[in-house]
Formats: C-alpha cells, structure tokens, sequence
C-alpha cells in the first residue's frame, strides 16, 4: 500500500514543525519588527529585480536544500549516499520549474483577480490555486516528473502517464494531502503585500516538498514493481 498522507505528517512532523514555525514567525513579524521587514522588502527587491530566474534559483533552493537544513535542525539528517544526493539534485531541479510555474500564476492572479488583501481577494485567489492550477498543473507537473522518474525516465512511459488512469493512479492520491497542508497556508500567503507573495510561499513550498517527496517516491517505487 502506497505511504498516506497521514503517515507523510508523521514521520516528517520535526522537520515541519521547524519549517512551519519558522514560516509563520516570518509573516507575523513582517509588520512587526523593522528588521524582518527590511529583510523581507531587500528579499522582494532581489525577486523582482531576478524575475523568472530569481524563481527559477528560489524554487530549486526550496524543494531541495531548504529541507535538508531543515532536517539537520530537527534532528533527522539520515545517512548521505549517491541515491539521496540524486533525489535531492531531482527535486531541486523539479521545485525549480515549480517554482517559476507559482511565480507566474502569481504574477496573472495580481493582474485578474487584483492586488487587494481583503477577504473576498484572498479566498478568490485560494481556490484558483488550489482548485485550478494546483490539480492540473504545479501538483500534476511533480507528480508526473516523479512517477516518471520512478518508471526510469523510458520515453515509452510517458504515453501511460498522460491518460485517465495515470492521472488518478499519480496526480489524484497527492490532492488531499496538498489541500490539508496549502489551504490554510495560502490564507497567510495572499494576506501579505503582492510583492512579498512568493518569497513567503517559497518558505512554505520547502515544507510541502518534504511531504510530497515522502508520498511520491513510496508511489513511485510501487509503480515500478514488476
């Protein structure tokens, strides 16, 4: 039986109570110490200054490094070999084009539905990340990238994965697990200033990275038994 979400939460739960953490005391004192607000403005400048390869740098740092740091401090470092470092450089590289595919959602989402921070703009933009992009393309881009990756990169298995069955079998059992953990993450995420958007779920999408990987690869390994 493939890993559940369930048991991703709780063998990873150190690791994420110190993303989490770290995260949210990131949002909160945004507005209330000058020295994270600088911080967090100089870090938006070097975003918008970067543009696509900014996100590009971002998202490979956030799905793979970010976690390993993460893992250091909570205590569950684990043994290096040459299969982790390739898992760590695949994500890494994954999270990169997530991380431009997020920053181009947020750039059309700040130009459709608006820069507002009201309550009606930020559920707005929830439920099209999550409803939308999230189960058609950021979630169902790593999950085929994995599954593809667990088949053994043959060009020959991309045809199976593009279909009905593959999409229920690889993109569907990630949604309820991204739902539980994005829904009230994105809340805090589209509370903040539009520039300062992506450089709060950067943080967070370190976290997620971890709990996906952990369902993907469990997924990905079944898929490839003979």
């Amino acid at each position: 039986m493939a890993a559940s979400g369930a048991e991703a939460f709780r063998r990873n739960a150190p690791t994420l109570v110190v993303l989490w953490t770290a995260a949210g005391l990131l949002a909160w004192s945004y507005n209330s110490v000058p020295a994270v607000t600088g911080i967090a403005d100089r870090l938006a400048d070097v975003k918008a200054a970067t543009g696509l390869l900014g996100a590009l740098v971002a998202g490979a740092i956030a799905g793979g490094i970010l976690p390993e740091i993460a893992k250091v401090l909570a205590g569950r470092m684990g043994r290096w070999d040459a299969a982790r470092v390739r898992l760590v450089a695949f994500t890494a590289f994954v999270y990169a084009i997530v991380g431009v595919l997020v920053d181009l959602l947020y750039i059309v989402l700040a130009i459709t539905v608006g820069p507002g921070r009201d309550w009606g703009t930020i559920l707005a933009k929830m439920l099209i990340d999550q409803l939308i992009f999230t189960p058609f393309l950021g979630v169902a881009f790593a999950a085929y990238m994995f599954a593809w990756r667990g088949l053994g990169f043959r060009r020959e298995a991309l045809r199976g994965l593009f279909t009905k069955r593959g999409y229920l079998e690889h993109v569907w059992p990630m949604l309820p697990m991204c739902w539980l953990f994005w829904v009230p993450s994105l809340l805090i995420v589209y509370s903040l200033p539009v520039r300062l958007q992506f450089t709060f779920a950067i943080l967070l999408e370190a976290a997620w990275s971890v709990l996906f990987v952990f369902r993907a690869t469990a997924s990905a390994d079944e898929s490839s038994l003979p």
